[in-house]
C-alpha cells in the first residue's frame, strides 16, 4: 500500500516550470482598478478598502486587495467573491468592480449581505494578460500544494473564516456557453434557476454531451463531496473545493466563455452573482457553520 502511494505521488509530481522572464511585457495597468477601487471606498460607509497582502515579484508589486461591505444591518448573511484568479480573463474582474459599484450606490436598508469581495488575485497575470502568475502556476489548481504566494496568501485570509456562501467567477477559452459548478450539495435546485434565468437572457448554455466526466451538462457540473474528500487526501485542490472544504457549505464557480463579446460575459456574471445572493441572503442570527469535511 505504501509502494502504491509512493508510486502515485511521483506520478503526480511534476517539477516547476521555469517562470516568466521580462521578454513578457504589459498589456494593462493596475492604476484604473486602483483609482475605481479607492473612489467606492471613499463614496460608502459601507465600504471599506483594504489588502490581505501583496504580490511581489522581480520588478512587480501590487497589493492583493479586499473590499470589504459591511451594511451595519444585524443578521445578515456572509458572502465571499473571488474574482481574477486567471489573469488573461477580463470579464470576471469588471463583474467584481461593477458589483462594488453597485454596492457603493445601494442604501444600506436595502442590502442583502454581508460581503468581502477580492476583485483580482491573479494582479501579474492580469497586468500581463497571462492566465498563470509570473512563476508559471495556475493559482485556481494550487489549493492542494499552495506552491503560489497567491494561493498562500488566500489559506491565510480565509483561516478561521466561515462564509454562508462563496461565489468564484472564471472565465474558460474552451468554454461554449455559461455553466455554474457547484461542490458538495445534495440538490441542483438553485443551479437550475440560475441556468433558466442566464438561458432566458438569450445567452448560450454549456453543454459538453460527449464528456460525462466533470463536464457541464445543460450548464451545471456538481463535484460530489466524495470526490472533494479525495481530491483534499491527494493534494489537489482547486479553490472552490478548498472552500468547500474549509470554509462554507455553499459554493459556487460561475464560468463564462472567452470567446463571447464581453459586455455579455458580465451580464451573464452580473445575473449570476445577483441570483446567487438572492437566493441564499435569508437573514440568520446564527454564525455560518463548518462545512462538514467528509
Amino acid at each position: 500500500m505504501a509502494l502504491l502511494a509512493a508510486t502515485v505521488s511521483c506520478a503526480l509530481w511534476r517539477p516547476a516550470p521555469a517562470p516568466y522572464g521580462e521578454e513578457v511585457k504589459a498589456v494593462r495597468s493596475l492604476e484604473p482598478l486602483r483609482q475605481r477601487l479607492e473612489a467606492a471606498d471613499a463614496a460608502s460607509a459601507n465600504l471599506l478598502l483594504t489588502d490581505i497582502g501583496r504580490n511581489d515579484y522581480s520588478g512587480f508589486t501590487s497589493v492583493f486587495w479586499r473590499m470589504v461591505y459591511r451594511p451595519f444591518t444585524p443578521g445578515l448573511k456572509r458572502v465571499l467573491i473571488v474574482a481574477g484568479t486567471r489573469g488573461n480573463a477580463t470579464a470576471d474582474v469588471e463583474c467584481a468592480l461593477e458589483l462594488i459599484d453597485a454596492l457603493r450606490a445601494a442604501p444600506a436598508p436595502g442590502s442583502l449581505f454581508n460581503a468581502d469581495i477580492l476583485p483580482v488575485v491573479n494582479t501579474w497575470g492580469w497586468v500581463h494578460g497571462l492566465s498563470r502568475n509570473q512563476e508559471k502556476v495556475d493559482i485556481d489548481q494550487d489549493f492542494g500544494s499552495f506552491l503560489s504566494r497567491e494561493a498562500r496568501t488566500i489559506r491565510r485570509f480565509l483561516r478561521g473564516k466561515r462564509y454562508d456562501l462563496v461565489v468564484i467567477l472564471r472565465e474558460e477559452a474552451d468554454a461554449a456557453g455559461f455553466s455554474i459548478r457547484q461542490y458538495g450539495l445534495e440538490t441542483t435546485a438553485v443551479a437550475e434557476r440560475i441556468v433558466a434565468e442566464i438561458r432566458s437572457r438569450g445567452f448560450p448554455i454549456e453543454h459538453r454531451a460527449g464528456e460525462l466526466w466533470l463536464s457541464p451538462q445543460e450548464g451545471i457540473l456538481s463535484v460530489p463531496r466524495w470526490r472533494l474528500a479525495a481530491m483534499d487526501r491527494m493534494g489537489s485542490l482547486s479553490l472552490p473545493g478548498y472552500a468547500r472544504r474549509h470554509v462554507s457549505a455553499v459554493v459556487y464557480t460561475v464560468v463564462t466563455p472567452l470567446a463571447l463579446p464581453l459586455s455579455d460575459r458580465i451580464a451573464m456574471q452580473r445575473a449570476a452573482v445577483d441570483a446567487l445572493s438572492a437566493e441564499h441572503a435569508a437573514a440568520s442570527e446564527a454564525p455560518a457553520a463548518a462545512p462538514p469535511q467528509s
